[in-house]
């Protein structure tokens, strides 16, 4: 689960990044940002329930 957490938060940083290269404002660009921030937020709360998880020792 904490692969999966960071590899949103990754995709979510290249949405980021990907909208710096646009141009002006645009639907296209709000999209890239809804996804940026969506991706982000799914990823953080991923790594949260797992590092909340009990941890048992063997």
């Amino acid at each position: 689960m904490k692969t999966v957490g960071l590899s949103m938060i990754c995709a979510g940083l290249a949405f980021l990044l990907l909208s710096f290269l646009l141009s002006e404002s645009t639907l296209t660009w709000g999209i890239v940002l809804g996804t940026s921030i969506l991706l982000n937020i799914t990823g953080t709360a991923l790594i949260m329930r797992f590092l909340n998880a009990p941890q048992y020792n063997s």
